[in-house]
Order: C-alpha cells, then sequence, then structure tokens
C-alpha cells in the first residue's frame, strides 16, 4: 500500500487535454473575477497596469518573441470569458500573438526639455532683461533657443 502511495505521490496522474469544442465552465476564482467585473465595469479589479523604463539597447524582436511564447505556454493568458446561455464560460484562445508598438520618446523628451528651458529662461533671464530694449531681449532669447537647444 505504501509503494502504491509513493508512486502516486512521484508519478502523478497523466494530465488530460480538455476538448476545447465545448462550454468550459468557469473556477470559482474566474466567477469572483467575472462577478466583480459585471459589479463595476469601469474598474479593472486585478489587472495592474505599469509602464516598465528599460535602459540601453533593448532587442525588440526577442522581448516580443519571449512575451509570446509566455502567452502560448499559459492558457490563462489566452482566455477569455464570453456570455453563453446568460452564464459566463471559458473560451480558450487557441492561439494568440501580441505585436509590439514601438514609440520613440525622445522626441516628447526634448519637447519637454525645450519648454522646461524657456520656462527657466523667462524667469532668470527675462527678469534681468526688464530694462533692455524689447527687441534686444527677443534677440537674446532668439540666441539661447537655437544655439543651446536642438
Amino acid at each position: 500500500n505504501k509503494a502504491k502511495i509513493i508512486e502516486y505521490l512521484t508519478v502523478g496522474l497523466p494530465l488530460k487535454k480538455i476538448d476545447r469544442q465545448v462550454d468550459l465552465p468557469l473556477s470559482f476564482a474566474q466567477k469572483r473575477l467575472w462577478f466583480l467585473q459585471q459589479l463595476d465595469t469601469n474598474n479593472i479589479f486585478y489587472n495592474v497596469p505599469l509602464i516598465v523604463w528599460l535602459e540601453g539597447a533593448v532587442n525588440v524582436a526577442a522581448l516580443e518573441k519571449a512575451l509570446n511564447i509566455i502567452i502560448e505556454r499559459h492558457e490563462i493568458l489566452r482566455t477569455a470569458f464570453p456570455i453563453k446561455n446568460d452564464k459566463p464560460v471559458a473560451f480558450i484562445n487557441e492561439v494568440m500573438k501580441i505585436d509590439f508598438n514601438v514609440i520613440n520618446l525622445i522626441i516628447f523628451i526634448f519637447l519637454f526639455l525645450k519648454q522646461l528651458m524657456i520656462q527657466i529662461l523667462n524667469v532668470i533671464i527675462l527678469d534681468h532683461l526688464i530694462l533692455i530694449v524689447p527687441i534686444l531681449q527677443d534677440l537674446f532669447l532668439y540666441f539661447y533657443l537655437n544655439h543651446l537647444l536642438p
């Protein structure tokens, strides 16, 4: 008897592939999430959006491939909960692929820095140039903006 228990614990039960053509019932945790979403459709309860700042060279193709492998490996990341016969069911997409949209933020950083420099120049320089003729003031500002900023 002990040998059978040890064999069962070490070998375990064989995994059986579930037929994807039938409506799959939700687990208790999935039902809870679905219920909370129905209570407040604008709330994202268990979704935690975040921004990751990557420094240095990033191989975007490799990162995209790695995330798609994770999605391929874990069904829960491909699962949706449509309503059938007034009940939610689990629908597992066989294939799901994400495509990265890369946004180069450098131009936004330069625009932000340019606006910041304009504000700093307005406070520091223009306050000290009150006595100078307005045309000279504009030329001075023009020089700073065009020669100090890209």
